[in-house]
């Protein structure tokens, strides 16, 4: 088509893979392949066995450090306590628990962070997911309601036609000789009729982007919820054990039995929460990178075959219309190029109607019905740029860029968290669990 009715000059945005994502994407999976598939039972098995991994690592620290402090815990109620070789009460060894309680803070600190980012991330993809997505629907509406109420039925104006004695009149279309009504008449409903296929081809690809957006929006942002939540306490329970770490430094005990098994039991339960947070913020930033080595061909794929897949992928790409877009556009043309053939045919024939009766009624026609708005309301919202602009702000900037690098570095501190906590645990057992410690005003 030589000169276009829906035409808007707009370059997409070049996607390039980030080296995060490739190495996200690269992760080893126990089952199935790193081919984002949602349909691949295997692919969701591989990605769920992420969190299930690092949650036995926690499993595996719990089950040492709950028999250790067990042990521990009895030799105090029956008085029987002793000291064992590896119980070492030094400055020294004092300062390790202290490092290592300083490094879990910065960690979680870091966890928090990265966390709180991903969370804004979510909230401003889905605002502004929202909000295009608004003034794309009012397109649509006003759209439909044009058609509806600015256009006469294709009944109605094939039985103006006819009132208007075009029902005698011939001409030959596409080589066939038919007349004037019923030339116009098919050409103009074909017209209203792939306005209102696209009309709700679009409704409904937009209700799809919704429901996709609220399930996307829900998931991440129940689990950084409870990860904040978690490790928000986990910071004054760090923060307890450091300060009392420092005060055995400094040859001060504020600790007695009780509070220490209450401190236990919370570092206790924040290790395991905290292994179980890591592998699940970990399975997150792998389950978007995989997404996002491919966006455009997985994001098309979220959508069901056909109709609704095409137009995701025009949206994302701007590259092919798809045939619903061409159909709409080709009607049009077709009826405004019908009417103006057939003036041409008209004066050069000798009929008892004359050529100014059809032109004058076909100008007034073509001048009360509001096809420039029809036309200025597709270019400016329905066509490619208006949606691809959203898709590359939200896809590629947000989701493939900003939420993977701050889901990274949550799981970073978290990690970090992890590693430093258990030798915090060890030694503020080791230098705090002893008889002389715990012999203090209950």
């Amino acid at each position: 088509m030589e000169n276009r009715i829906f035409e808007v000059d707009y370059v997409v945005p070049n996607y390039t893979v980030s080296s995060l994502v490739e190495n996200m994407h690269n992760m080893p999976r126990v089952t199935g392949d790193n081919n984002f598939d949602l349909d691949d039972g295997d692919y969701v098995s591989g990605i769920v066995l992420i969190a299930v991994l690092f949650a036995l690592c926690g499993c595996f620290f719990l089950v040492f450090i709950t028999t250790s402090t067990i042990l521990r815990v009895c030799k105090l109620c029956d008085g029987r306590f002793r000291r064992s070789i590896i119980r070492v009460r030094s400055r020294s060894w004092s300062a390790v628990g202290i490092t290592s309680a300083i490094i879990v803070l910065v960690g979680l600190f870091v966890g928090l962070f990265g966390s709180a980012a991903l969370l804004a991330d979510v909230v401003q993809s889905s605002d502004e997911v929202d909000s295009r997505v608004y003034l794309f629907n009012e397109s649509l509406v006003l759209l439909n309601d044009t058609l509806v109420s600015d256009f006469p039925s294709p009944d109605k104006f094939y039985e103006e036609l006819i009132s208007r004695g075009f029902g005698n009149v011939t001409v030959i279309v596409n080589g066939t000789e038919t007349t004037v009504a019923e030339a116009l008449g098919r050409t103009y409903r074909n017209f209203l009729e792939a306005g209102f296929i696209l009309v709700d081809a679009l409704t409904a690809l937009l209700n799809d982007i919704l429901e996709i957006t609220d399930t996307v929006r829900a998931i991440i942002y129940v689990t950084q919820v409870i990860l904040v939540c978690i490790m928000t306490p986990g910071f004054f329970v760090v923060g307890y054990v450091l300060v009392v770490l420092l005060l055995v430094v400094a040859v001060i005990s504020i600790q007695n039995r009780i509070m220490y098994i209450i401190v236990f039991s919370l570092l206790l339960a924040f290790i395991v929460a905290i292994f179980l947070l890591f592998g699940v913020e970990i399975a997150v930033s792998v389950f978007i990178a995989d997404f996002c080595m491919a966006p455009d061909y997985h994001f098309a794929n979220l959508f069901d075959e056909g109709i609704e897949r095409s137009l995701a992928f025009y949206y994302a790409t701007c590259t092919v219309d798809p045939e619903i877009v061409e159909r709409f556009e080709q009607a049009l043309e077709d009826f405004l190029e019908a009417a103006k053939d057939i003036l041409r045919q008209l004066s050069e024939q000798d009929t008892n109607l004359t050529t100014d009766d059809l032109f004058d009624f076909l100008d007034e026609l073509v001048n009360s019905l509001p096809i420039d708005e029809v036309i200025s309301i597709v270019n400016a919202f329905l066509l490619c740029p208006f949606l691809n602009s959203l898709y590359v702000d939200v896809v590629y900037v947000e989701v493939c860029n900003d939420m993977v690098e701050h889901a990274v570095i949550a799981w970073s501190g978290i990690v970090t968290a992890v590693v430093f906590l258990i030798p915090t645990y060890i030694v503020y057992d080791q230098q705090l669990g002893t008889k002389g410690n715990l012999d203090t005003k209950q």
